[in-house]
């Protein structure tokens, strides 16, 4: 089963009745987008239609064209991990928002729910069974070994294997030194089929890639891991650098916001993000408690803003404070996990 489910609808004039097919994932029945074209086309129903297995789904809506609309599900955010968790009601909090007038203070006391969260609270299987990473790893095996497949028949075994090993080399090594380049010589294979590995993992909601801001740069992407999967292949402390910066590319997501990462003027990886906010370049830098704002050259941005996490949560988040000045620009991570 796939982290994320896919809903796809049609919708047609004057209908007053609705028709729910199938009792499990859609994606099991041979042929359903055949089906679903009948239906469209000589009944007047409103069809839903729901998979776990997002790739199957990716690929259904080409094979109906104009007849669906797709709605992605993806994991929780943390004010509907609040919400379904604890029982607690926050309102949204727009980026617009957070990065114009600031935080409002019921937003900033509620960061001492962020470290569950962020170790794999944002799915609701793991509210029911209570936080463990094995249905993850058993996730992981699902999507590689069936769902991959499915839609693209032509790989091997060897290509799965493979692509196993891309996702091992991902979750083991800091974000700043995974590429293109260094799947292919870590994993040995070509930087094609890493980009078309990747581009499947993506498509899976497996990994996020991200491209680096500027004209004259290698367009080579940071690549980031969906929150929790990282957990699977390194301990929290070790790798929470890149859990952060792996949230952050969720909660972009989760807004609805492109964002690129930014190079050093000598070619290298930052932890820099570039953001655009009604009209305005941001660049967020994400980091542990310690973190300073630093100055980058080498890109236009009217702006620099500092997200920190405080790990692990410090009591006094519960009480709305935290051990670093909250200010205009510098900001605690979760808030930005309100979309």
């Amino acid at each position: 089963m796939s982290h994320c489910s896919t809903c796809l609808q049609h919708s047609t004039a004057n209908t007053e009745s609705s028709a729910y097919i199938s009792t499990r994932s859609i994606h099991f029945n041979r042929g359903f987008p055949a089906a679903l074209k009948q239906i469209y086309d000589f009944l007047s129903v409103e069809v839903w239609f729901t998979s776990s297995a997002a790739l199957a789904m990716e690929q259904s809506a080409w094979d109906l064209s104009r007849r669906v609309r797709s709605c992605y599900l993806r994991a929780f955010t943390l004010g509907e991990y609040m919400h379904f968790a604890e029982g607690i009601e926050v309102a949204r909090l727009p980026l617009s928002r957070l990065f114009g007038a600031g935080p409002p203070a019921e937003h900033l006391r509620y960061g001492y729910h962020f470290d569950r969260f962020l170790d794999g609270g944002l799915y609701p299987f793991t509210l029911e069974s209570g936080l463990d990473l094995e249905p993850f790893r058993s996730m992981i095996e699902k999507i590689v070994s069936t769902d991959i497949p499915s839609v693209s028949p032509s790989l091997s075994h060897d290509d799965l294997t493979r692509i196993r090993k891309v996702l091992a080399f991902i979750g083991t090594s800091p974000i700043d030194g995974v590429n293109y380049s260094s799947i292919s010589r870590n994993t040995g294979i070509t930087k094609y089929k890493a980009e078309q590995y990747l581009e499947l993992l993506e498509r899976a909601f497996l990994v996020r890639r991200a491209f680096p801001a500027g004209t004259n740069v290698l367009k080579e992407p940071k690549v980031f891991l969906e929150p929790p999967y990282r957990l699977l292949y390194r301990d929290r402390d070790a790798c929470i650098g890149e859990l952060r910066e792996d949230f952050f590319a969720l909660a972009m997501a989760q807004h609805e916001r492109p964002f690129s990462y930014a190079k050093s003027t000598r070619g290298s990886k930052t932890p820099d993000f570039l953001i655009e906010i009604d009209g305005e370049s941001i660049v967020a830098e994400v980091g542990g408690r310690g973190k300073g704002r630093s100055q980058f050259k080498g890109i236009e941005y009217r702006r620099k803003v500092v997200l920190f996490h405080d790990s692990p949560a410090a009591p006094a988040q519960r009480a709305g404070r935290h051990e670093r000045p909250v200010t205009h620009d510098r900001l605690p991570l979760h808030l930005i996990g309100f979309a």
